[in-house]
């Protein structure tokens, strides 16, 4: 069959067939889609044979093609109309709030009121989308230990904007110790849960290295 067939794990295509990658075969599967939900994607990912590493990861191959509106759900970018003047005014919105509180979660940001109308009502996983399609993009970090189902950005100003993860979390709570002084790692989780830094659990450059110690943490 190798004279007819290309076979390139986990896929066989014609020999007359462009080589494909998995964005292609992902797309094929999508083909029919309007939208959908993420349990459907992954169960779509599921029955292509495509081994999902990482939500974002894998949403980032279809991403000229397909946007998040929220958290569960995923359409095709032209079911939704994102203008140049609606990425600019939505940057523009969350630039402001950035460089007056230094770095901002997208997860924090939950007042809609000066944004513009669109087809699907705000939220931070549209925010995310729409800043996504950004010629110049706002500095930001994601949260590598977080879950799919969270909005994982943080938009940073010019005076984070080379921080790291680590350097960011240490920075926030060496400030914000000054004021709560934590007792132990609860207290600290806490509030990384209020700033919407966190979800479920400390990340470990924090527990391993000393640093909440340091702090006076138990």
């Amino acid at each position: 069959f190798s004279d007819k067939f290309t076979f390139s794990r986990p896929y066989i295509s014609l020999k007359t067939t462009e080589k494909l990658a998995t964005r292609d075969v992902l797309l094929k599967w999508l083909s029919d889609y309007e939208s959908l939900s993420l349990d459907e994607f992954f169960e779509i990912c599921n029955d292509a044979g495509i081994k999902i590493q990482g939500f974002q990861n894998m949403f980032d191959q279809i991403k000229s093609d397909f946007v998040r509106i929220s958290e569960d759900t995923i359409i095709r970018l032209e079911k939704i109309t994102i203008t140049d003047e609606i990425i600019e005014r939505v940057q523009e919105m969350v630039s402001d709030k950035v460089e007056s509180e230094g770095f901002v979660p997208s997860a924090a940001i939950t007042d809609y009121s000066w944004y513009p109308t669109l087809e699907y009502s705000w939220n931070p996983f549209l925010i995310e989308s729409v800043l996504s399609f950004s010629q110049q993009p706002i500095p930001s970090l994601k949260l590598s230990f977080g879950n799919y189902k969270y909005p994982l950005t943080i938009y940073l100003s010019e005076s984070f904007k080379d921080y790291d993860l680590e350097q960011l979390f240490k920075e926030v709570l060496i400030t914000a110790n000054e004021e709560k002084h934590f007792k132990n790692k609860n207290q600290v989780l806490c509030y990384l849960q209020e700033q919407k830094l966190c979800y479920s659990k400390l990340p470990g450059f924090l527990t391993r290295s000393g640093f909440l110690a340091s702090l006076g943490v138990e």
